[in-house]
């Protein structure tokens, strides 16, 4: 069977044999170009140049001019003259970094509120308490070496379990003369196989599906069962292990984190009522209009931190996040570390929200993606439809065991791709066709330099998931660098990905540079950067941009070209409405060079819960 995780090896077997090529760089510029305003006729500047506005159309008669800037004086030459505007070439670099930043044009940025008293978790301890108890007996059911006694602490915890293990001990079939009113005893009574059954089928039924604080969840009891379903079919093409269980019990309790915000505010029992919900960025960013954090931050606050449950697996599960959306931003003060296990895990983490998107919330990008994504793990589209179609039938077994209804259907083939001259306005847009072309060139190094971070991670998305690139049949990971709390990072954790997007490469801490320049130079595969405008890359840390610059794109800018800005707002409307409904916000908001965050929460501080 093929494997897809930790094949590494035949990556460089492939390399002996092909004839090593140099890429051609996709950008020839020695320095980035800044849009400014308040320096006179200035246009945009670099170190090694300006473009200067034309009061005129007449032609510049000198090859050589002296220009003012800032009060600074100038020597250049003329490179090109236009009709509008003349590009000139600096004789000596331009060195006067704090006035670039005074007049760099900037896009107006969502003002934080200030910071919500965290969530005391104390407050909340009985519900606490029991999500404990269940995952420490489920981890307890499947250890081989578990004892009675161990096994009989935790049912005692659990009443609906404990009276379900009684019951099935006294049933017709089990039961002897006289009643059994010892755990102990019932547990002898009906056996370990049993036991298991009859305890996972009570935690699914009464204490996951009948849950209070998530009353309006369409399918949850669907949702969960198909989740752990499909990571027992997807595990033996992958070479990661499920130790104690421990990627099924993380799913088990993956909706906890949303309990907390419907008990401090009742009309998100409301609002929580989908996986599409569930998974949307646009509710990480609700959550923290409400409660000054989010379900990502506060499941790693209290499942990991307060609960001491899953250290090793839940920085994966956060990843499997960006993958899924790369255009989510992680809060500042989450961090992460990497490990191969937690990476392998990460993308095991999205195949799996794929799929309950795909079959229980029937979007039809997310089955079209996971197609894809399957065919990496060896599986042509027939196959792969078999495979789900497995997945689904053995998911409705499961349920019909539990007395509950076999309610997941398998999804069509999907007749309709996901493309990038469908999405990007590319026919009337110069800016969105030059991305395009650009893009499409690169083959193993990709740079994108933005103004707006929240929008470059719709770039991304369309280029590892669009039918022109592809990138759709390969393995990747999204790294956030602002986020990461390493001290170094090892080559070898990536060596079950064809792709590795370093997002926000500026922002990596300066201890993981050396570690970064080994990916970017030996990774056999692609790597893609982005990087904020506003870093001053080429100031700040000259040898990262030395590295990165050959394969730099700027990603279509709002402050050149006002439709540049007008795309972004509609998509960001559209997506919205996919997730809130049509008239559940104000679309008729105007906006003029906002940034994407800011246009998100001023459309959702407009929606009513």
């Amino acid at each position: 069977m093929f494997k897809f995780l930790g094949f590494g090896g035949k990556k460089s077997e492939k390399k002996k044999v092909e004839k090593e090529t140099k890429e051609k760089p996709l950008n020839r510029r020695a320095f980035d170009r800044y849009a400014v305003e308040g320096l006179g006729a200035v246009n945009n500047i670099s170190k090694g140049g300006c473009e200067l506005k034309k009061e005129n159309y007449e032609e510049v008669k000198s090859e050589l001019l002296e220009v003012e800037i800032g009060g600074e004086k100038v020597k250049s030459i003329v490179v090109e003259d236009r009709a509008t505007c003349i590009h000139l070439k600096f004789m000596e670099e331009f060195k006067n970094k704090e006035l670039l930043k005074k007049h760099v044009k900037r896009l107006k940025e969502y003002e934080k509120p200030e910071e919500k008293p965290k969530i005391d978790f104390q407050s909340f301890e009985e519900g606490n308490s029991e999500l404990k108890v269940i995952i420490n007996l489920l981890s307890e059911i499947n250890n081989p070496n578990t004892t009675t006694e161990k096994l009989t602490n935790y049912i005692e915890k659990l009443p609906k379990v404990k009276e379900a293990v009684l019951r099935v001990a006294n049933s017709v079939e089990s039961a002897a003369k006289e009643k059994i009113t010892s755990l102990t005893t019932a547990i002898a009574r009906i056996g370990f196989e049993r036991l298991k059954e009859v305890v996972r089928s009570t935690i699914v039924k009464e204490l996951s599906f009948e849950n209070k604080d998530l009353p309006n969840f369409e399918h949850l009891e669907s949702f969960s069962v198909l989740k752990s379903t499909f990571l027992t079919e997807i595990l033996p093409y992958t070479t990661f292990r499920d130790t104690g269980n421990e990627a099924r019990l993380l799913f088990t309790s993956e909706t906890t984190p949303l309990s907390f915000f419907t008990k401090l505010n009742e009309d998100f029992k409301k609002f929580y009522t989908s996986v599409n919900r569930l998974y949307s960025p646009y509710s990480r960013y609700l959550e923290r209009l409400h409660f000054g954090t989010d379900f990502l931050k506060l499941g790693k606050e209290f499942i990991v931190e307060y609960s001491d449950l899953f250290k090793y697996l839940y920085d994966g599960y956060i990843l499997a996040h960006l993958y899924l959306y790369p255009s989510l931003n992680l809060p500042e003060d989450l961090k992460i570390s990497l490990s191969r296990r937690k990476l392998d895990f990460s993308y095991i983490s999205y195949l799996t929200f794929l799929t309950v998107l795909a079959i229980v919330g029937r979007d039809k990008k997310s089955a079209y993606i996971l197609l894809g994504r399957l065919k990496r793990l060896g599986m042509s589209a027939d196959k792969a439809m078999e495979f789900l179609s497995t997945v689904v039938e053995n998911a409705n077994d499961a349920l019909y065991h539990m007395g509950l209804r076999r309610s997941l259907r398998m999804f069509s083939y999907p007749s309709r791709s996901v493309r990038a001259q469908r999405i990007f306005p590319v026919r009337d847009n110069i800016y969105f066709k030059y991305l395009v072309e650009r893009v499409s060139s690169a083959k193993r190094r990709l740079v994108l330099r933005h103004e707006d971070r929240t929008f470059t991670g719709y770039i991304p998305y369309i280029i590892l998931n669009a039918e022109e690139f592809g990138f759709r049949n390969k393995a990747f990971c999204i790294i956030p660098c602002e986020n990461l709390s390493d001290s170094e990072i090892d080559p070898e954790d990536f060596s079950s990905f064809d792709i590795i997007v370093f997002r926000n490469v500026d922002l990596l801490p300066e201890e993981l540079l050396k570690d970064f320049e080994k990916i970017w130079k030996g990774f056999e595969g692609t790597v893609i950067c982005t990087y904020s405008t506003y870093s001053f890359l080429d100031w700040e840390k000259p040898e990262l941009h030395r590295i990165l610059r050959e394969y730099v794109v700027d990603i279509p800018s709002f402050l050149y070209e006002t439709k540049n800005h007008e795309f972004m707002v509609e998509r960001v409307k559209e997506e919205l409405e996919e997730v809130l409904g049509r008239s559940s916000f104000d679309r008729s908001l105007i906006f003029v060079n906002e940034t994407t965050e800011r246009v998100i929460y001023s459309y959702l501080k407009t929606f009513k819960l």
